[in-house]
């Protein structure tokens, strides 16, 4: 992973805030998958032709809490869209996606690498898309109505 680059002058997005589901619905829910992040974009997205003649984005958000430090996250994405390709380092942006663990052979012994693999990135810039964005992924948790 990456070192994080210190975007202390960029504000980030504020955070979306979801609501718990209502105690009695603790028992009954489904498992879910789902990542939000808002952030900055460490760095230039970098594509990577796969031998199957797909191309996957790999960039990394970092996300900087009130006091606490700076945290990165490792991002990948499949068939990205040309808005989310147009985006540079320092670019605040929402990520929806899911949380992957990957195993694989490297220089003889097998690494994992934990990354999320957004489904959607947009620009924060884009207020209302992001929020769309957002609040679509959100309906599809088990507990919303």
């Amino acid at each position: 992973m990456g070192t994080a680059t210190d975007h202390s002058s960029t504000a980030s997005p504020p955070s979306p805030r979801i609501p718990p589901p209502a105690s009695s619905q603790v028992a009954e829910l489904a498992p879910a998958n789902l990542v939000i992040l808002a952030g900055v974009l460490s760095s230039d997205p970098r594509p990577l032709d796969l031998a199957s003649g797909d191309t996957l984005l790999r960039f990394e958000v970092t996300i900087r809490n009130d006091g606490d430090r700076a945290e990165s996250v490792p991002v990948v994405r499949f068939d990205a869209m040309a808005s989310e390709r147009a985006l540079t380092a320092g670019s605040p942006v929402v990520v929806v996606g899911r949380v992957r663990r990957r195993y694989f052979r490297a220089g003889g012994s097998t690494v994992s690498r934990t990354e999320v693999v957004a489904d959607r990135v947009v620009s924060a810039r884009r207020r209302t898309q992001a929020d769309r964005v957002v609040a679509k992924a959100v309906a599809l948790l088990p507990w919303s109505s």
